[in-house]
């Protein structure tokens, strides 16, 4: 009766320690599995939020670990806004400046479009240039009106915001500034539903 108590006994004190491996086994997959979800959606992809640099596709850029209120000097956008079939295919851009570089954007877009571009892309510590897309040929008068644009905000003190926008299916382009608020929290796209962001750049003081 001794004998058959003692076996019993040791695969019982045998079941406790194996099953509390198995539970540390367990805790420690879980563990692992919940700092992968940090990273992972549910579909296999990256998750904005679980690594810096990315942009959540609700056109926030809580990545960079900043308060909305956050004032910064400069931001840049890259977004396409797409459909099946091809007939929806927009290509826009969002330049955010404040009122001394606007006023820098403005006079060197009187000279060239394209050199107003590429200062802008430089002027952020990793450059954005190979992101941003071409503004096309502008003319004379349409440079003009665009600095003039800029300007209109600039000269007050205003921060700035540049929009342009390329629709490939049409071939139309648009240009146009605005005010800017100056604060990241304002720094996304006008439609944050269908405009997919795909470069995101920010420039602190």
């Amino acid at each position: 009766m001794k004998k058959i108590l003692l076996s019993l006994l040791f695969v019982f004190a045998l079941s406790v320690v194996l099953f509390g491996e198995v539970n540390n086994v367990f805790a420690s997959t879980e563990d692992k599995i919940s700092e992968v979800e940090k990273i992972f959606t549910e579909d296999g992809s990256i998750e904005p939020s679980g690594l810096p640099g990315l942009t959540p596709e609700d056109g926030s850029i809580e990545q960079f670990g900043l308060p909305d209120l956050t004032p910064i000097s400069g931001a840049y956008l890259k977004t396409k806004t797409f459909a099946a079939g091809g007939r929806v295919d927009i290509d826009t851009q969002y330049f955010y400046m404040n009122a001394r570089d606007a006023l820098t954007f403005a006079s060197k877009t009187e000279s060239s479009i394209a050199e107003a571009v590429g200062w802008f892309g430089s002027s952020f510590i990793k450059p954005s240039n190979p992101y941003i897309a071409s503004l096309g040929f502008l003319s004379v008068t349409e440079r003009s009106i665009l600095a003039a644009d800029i300007r209109k905000y600039a000269n007050k003190g205003t921060s700035v915001k540049l929009i342009a926008k390329h629709d490939n299916f049409y071939g139309f382009s648009s240009r146009g500034a605005t005010s800017w608020d100056g604060r990241i929290g304002s720094v996304r796209p006008t439609d944050t539903v269908n405009e997919k962001i795909s470069a995101s750049f920010i420039k602190e003081f």
